[in-house]
């Protein structure tokens, strides 16, 4: 069984986690350590595969379509499908259920029209597919970026907040082209790679290089996610809802259901037009956070649950067992 990560580790990633591209010397600062320390320990906990920083689409923008799909299965074609959806660009996470479906996806895509053409089409003419639901998103309230470790106190998060808030002013008249697609995908592959990283890669003159990395990092249709293996985080269990809430009180209902730190809250299509999910200490806290979910938003009404086995891919990083990466990334 795997063990959580050291308490330094922890506090490293829960900074990375809220400004993914502060220099070492400014989380030496608020972590009170060395900058050389925090370099080695970021690269050693990255070159094992256990923590990463990527880039994803936010799903904030009409500028692509998100759908959650859950996809059954026959027992004998299982692991079969499982490599065949995480070999497939645009099926971004992968996960086993532990009932219902058998897979839950994730899948990105340019339209919901590419995504019926492309990836759903696909789906449905694989052999051992029994069922696939649906549900598009349409309204990403709180994504995993936002998650937390809670391993910092508040003064540490306010001070790297600004640190972030420094780095990448949001701009919301910002749209992405197809100039600045090639720095997307640099920084999917490494979160904190430099201008300098993209100049040489790209072969461009270092001030476009810092020119459009600016516009990437300040556009609303990117995020970096500081990611790490689950079953070293100290929240090893991962679970979600499918829940039915009037229209008019999605906003409401997620601000208030983000302070219980989830991982994600998305309004969807479909009878169930809510999804959370969260990462939880133990199995036992399942119907802790089910009441709380209760007792933040009164009228809620929740469908149905899955406890999530393991994931086979997250964000177009395919993972071992244990959740860490093996380093090979599969997306459009």
């Amino acid at each position: 069984m795997e063990t959580t990560l050291s308490e330094q580790s922890l506090e490293l990633l829960n900074a990375l986690q809220i400004a993914p591209r502060a220099t070492w010397r400014q989380l030496a600062g608020v972590l009170g350590s060395k900058p050389s320390t925090l370099s080695q320990r970021w690269d050693d906990l990255r070159s094992r595969g256990v923590a990463w920083v990527t880039a994803m689409f936010s799903g904030a923008t009409r500028h692509s379509a998100i759908a959650f799909v859950e996809v059954g299965c026959t027992m004998e074609r299982q692991t079969a499908l499982g490599v065949e959806f995480v070999a497939n660009p645009n099926i971004v996470s992968v996960e086993r259920l532990t009932q219902g479906p058998n897979f839950g996806l994730t899948i990105v895509a340019d339209s919901l029209e590419s995504m019926a053409m492309g990836p759903l089409e696909f789906l449905a003419g694989l052999p051992g597919v029994t069922s696939i639901q649906t549900s598009a998103s349409v309204a990403m309230h709180h994504g995993a970026h936002l998650w937390r470790l809670e391993h910092l106190d508040k003064g540490q998060i306010e001070t790297l907040k600004s640190i972030h808030r420094e780095m990448t002013a949001p701009d919301t008249s910002i749209v992405l082209g197809a100039d600045t697609r090639p720095i997307v995908q640099m920084l999917q592959l490494d979160g904190r790679c430099s201008a300098a990283d993209i100049a040489r890669r790209l072969d461009l003159a270092p001030a476009t290089a810092r020119r459009r990395l600016d516009r990437v990092l300040r556009s609303e249709e990117i995020v970096l996610r500081t990611e790490l293996a689950q079953s070293r985080s100290g929240w090893p269990v991962n679970v979600q809802w499918f829940a039915r809430l009037p229209a008019g009180e999605h906003d409401r209902a997620a601000q208030r259901l983000a302070e219980l730190n989830p991982r994600m809250i998305a309004s969807v299509t479909g009878n169930s037009n809510l999804l959370i999910t969260f990462w939880l200490r133990s199995l036992h806290d399942v119907l802790t956070v089910e009441q709380m979910v209760e007792q933040a938003v009164p009228t809620i009404t929740i469908d149905h649950s899955a406890v999530l086995i393991n994931a086979l891919k997250r964000q177009g990083w395919v993972l071992n067992s244990d959740g860490s990466t093996t380093g090979e990334f599969v997306s459009s």
